[in-house]
């Protein structure tokens, strides 16, 4: 509960609590934000959220420094071998560590996060600089969360996507998704399952109202390198309905098993971690923001199958942006939706239930438990401001809002979080009852007895294929017994539609296309592999080609000029710029795994140990610097130009090898789990490695051990010649992160963590 005392006295600064602490001048001429806010104070007391005593836990934790914490990302195995590196070779020596006498407080697991693939801890930043030990954990840090292996997420917000329960067969829309480190955990339930030579069913939309911060969502999603992602650019009140015909010719709409809301909010849950809203603070805000946050939950209603779940949460306390709205959401559809209890869910997840009565306060500060009693008490002008839906209904009791979640930061030193989960019972448009009448819900949005989808098998774009319709709904038929009836200026049942983005179309290749012909030839690649779902973004200037599962397929070809689609898929192949006697496109790191289980073992070099370290550690070495079995494994290839290199570190020879490399190295090396998968490119006497400095980084120190020199510059060997750049590469020096978006398709985006990497994992101190 909260925190303690008896720590170092490095954690200890943080100044007084409430009114005690008063604004101090700091040592660099700045000022510390006085985190104290009256109305705060008044309002979240009037609502008798928390006993006296528990309340004044709650303060003095929230003017307290939120603790970092991080989520390791990625497959099942993947996150297992990171996390296992961190609890055997890193833990160890933080815990031995002592800045100014004093023994720092190593990370720990978060305790209700499954797999302990959630990470806590609180290290000043003065801390990292004086210790060696810390230094090196902070290294690896960093590294692995430029790749992708590790993203900085509050520990709160990483509950709504596990409370969702996503399968590989799900179809998933993220209604605000940005920045998308939740996106991030919902792409990881799709690929839950790890099966190698199949794509999941299932897909995730991620949707943003700002088109910058789906920019941004593009550049976050890329890193989990999945076919199976669509990021789109709507307003969250007004997602299309897209329609489709099913194999019997009967018009049906696209519905999601899963749906995130995590709604724009004031956010005063994050003060711990943005302490500049204590001097913003105001009720304006969650009055504000009241409206909309209803219309996009009942827009998502709308969008979510019958017998689907859907989690509304916010970063707020306010029962005006939480309870409030899930009580509108409640009496609008009546018993077409219910609130699902997940009391059993995360059991070491601390929480309290949702709030079954609160009061509004207005702009002057007067206190109303309902809206008649400020209608009587204010003049009629100034009542309109505030919409009977802010108040607790008359039939509050009957709702249940106890089943949601509210996370207070006392209990298990966190932000603040609010959480609802629903499930959709039956249908609540006229649209629904119309598609239940012809066939029972599939699991995939794809018909399972049908000949070809719309464009497959041609070279036509996604953005041609909209001969869909939204059906004409009548909202009498539409409003049940038991719903309210929606306002006439805004339909969730069929909202105004946002206009068409100026991209360039997705374009769908024929499966004869010559390019992947020569792909085809060039890598041996299996006829078992999926290959309708290769697209270009310019039919004749196209450099990158990238892949999508059939699902989203699928999507794209229904949803037309009508879904606002800033990027989607895997980047596959980029061209090289060479001509003559290699192929014209290169495989990259990104779709090294989906070709890999279609191409034959006798066109893949499996390195040994050895091997291994010397691409790694020399980027391009000669071919007589590699072992006599890679030699005769090159030799017999025919092709020149980009390969595939593997490394299992199961095999016997692996492990033995592993201790020989000790031995050399003198130093101990990270334990190895999950099979390598290596783009490299053949050149006529080396072979190098085609991977970005921070891939390379984060593979040496996974291979080799933090103590591995992986130079400060790009070394040749001999006089080989390295592998040339793409012509992606050539255009756009920026693309080390291999982002899918083109440079002149994308706008510059102001991310919101910092430019410095190595700020992601620092407390910052009070500013």
């Amino acid at each position: 509960m909260g925190r303690r005392g008896g720590r170092p006295n490095w954690k200890n600064k943080r100044g007084k609590s409430g009114g005690e602490r008063q604004q101090r001048k700091r040592d660099d001429g700045r000022v510390d934000i006085v985190r104290q806010n009256d109305d705060f104070e008044k309002y979240y007391k009037a609502q008798d959220i928390l006993c006296e005593e528990e309340w004044s836990e709650f303060m003095k934790t929230f003017v307290t420094t939120l603790p970092t914490s991080f989520r390791i990302t990625g497959t099942r195995s993947m996150a297992e071998e990171i996390r296992d590196l961190i609890e055997t070779e890193y833990i160890p020596y933080v815990k031995g560590a002592e800045v100014d006498g004093e023994k720092v407080t190593p990370p720990a697991p978060i305790p209700w996060y499954p797999n302990n693939f959630g990470w806590q801890f609180e290290i000043p930043r003065i801390a990292l600089k004086k210790s060696p030990a810390l230094n090196k954990f902070h290294k690896f840090l960093v590294t692995e969360a430029e790749v992708g292996n590790i993203s900085r997420q509050e520990a709160v917000s990483m509950i709504p996507p596990l409370m969702l329960d996503v399968k590989p067969h799900h179809a998933v829309l993220d209604m605000c998704a940005a920045p998308g480190s939740k996106t991030a955990q919902l792409l990881e339930a799709i690929h839950a399952e790890e099966k190698p030579d199949e794509i999941p069913a299932g897909f995730v939309i991620a949707n943003d109202a700002d088109y910058k911060r789906a920019c941004l969502l593009v550049h976050q999603t890329n890193r989990l390198r999945s076919p199976c992602i669509v990021v789109t650019n709507h307003s969250g009140e007004r997602f299309p309905n897209i329609e489709y015909n099913d194999s019997e010719g009967h018009k049906k709409a696209i519905q999601f098993d899963r749906i995130l809301c995590d709604v724009p909010c004031s956010g005063d849950g994050t003060m711990r971690k943005n302490p500049q809203i204590w001097k913003k603070w105001n009720v304006r805000d969650g009055i504000n923001l009241h409206n909309i946050q209803t219309k996009i939950l009942a827009r998502s209603m709308y969008l979510l199958k019958e017998g689907g779940r859907l989690v509304y949460s916010t970063c707020s306390l306010n029962p005006m942006e939480n309870e409030a709205v899930v009580a509108d959401a409640l009496n609008t559809f009546g018993d077409a939706i219910k609130l699902v209890d997940v009391s059993d869910q995360l059991p070491l997840l601390k929480r309290s239930p949702g709030l079954t009565s609160w009061k509004v306060m207005t702009r002057d500060g007067c206190l109303y438990q309902t809206h008649e009693e400020m209608v009587n008490e204010k003049d009629p002008e100034d009542s309109r401001k505030y919409i009977k839906s802010l108040f607790a209904p008359k039939n509050v009791s009957e709702l249940g809002l106890d089943k949601c979640l509210r996370i207070y930061p006392h209990q298990q030193d966190t932000g603040g979080f609010f959480v609802a989960v629903f499930e959709k019972t039956k249908p609540i448009s006229k649209l629904e009852r119309r598609d239940a009448k012809f066939s029972n819900e599939a699991k995939s949005i794809i018909p399972a007895k049908r000949a070809a989808s719309p464009g497959e098998g041609s070279e036509k774009s996604a953005e041609t294929k909209d001969e869909s319709t939204i059906a004409e709904t009548d909202s009498k038929d539409d409003d049940g017994d038991n719903k309210k009836k929606l306002p006439k200026e805004y339909r969730p049942d069929q909202p105004r539609e946002d206009p068409p983005l100026k991209e360039n179309p997705f374009i769908f290749m024929e499966q004869d296309h010559e390019s992947l012909q020569a792909i085809r030839k060039h890598f041996n690649i299996s006829d078992k592999m999926q290959y309708n779902g290769f697209m270009i973004r310019d039919d004749k200037t196209f450099r990158t080609i990238y892949l999508v599962s059939n699902a989203v397929r699928f999507l794209l070809t229904q949803g037309g000029p009508k879904l606002r689609t800033v990027n989607t898929g895997i980047r596959m192949f980029d061209k090289n710029g060479l001509k003559e006697g290699y192929c014209p496109f290169r495989l990259t790191a990104e779709g090294m795994t989906v070709v890999y289980p279609f191409t034959a073992s006798e066109d893949i070099i499996h390195l040994t140990y050895e091997d291994l370290k010397t691409i790694l550690l020399d980027k391009n070495p000669l071919m007589i610097n590699l072992s006599p079995e890679v030699q005769n494994q090159v030799e017999r290839l025919t092709n020149m130009g980009s390969i595939i290199a593997s490394f299992d570190p199961k095999t016997e020879k692996a492990i033995a090898d592993k201790k020989l490399i000790e031995e050399k190295l003198g130093h101990h090396i990270p334990n190895l789990f999950t099979q390598i998968i290596l783009p490299v490119w053949r050149g006529s006497a080396s072979l190098s490695v085609h991977l970005n400095k921070n891939e390379l980084r984060s593979m040496v120190l996974r291979v080799l051990g933090e103590k591995a020199d992986t130079g400060k510059e790009e070394k040749t060997s001999g006089n080989s010649t390295p592998a040339p750049k793409t012509d992606t590469e050539k255009e756009d020096k920026a693309s080390e992160d291999s982002t899918s978006v083109p440079k002149s398709e994308t706008p510059a985006v102001e991310d919101e963590t910092p430019k410095d990497e190595a700020a992601v994992f620092q407390v910052n101190d009070e500013q």
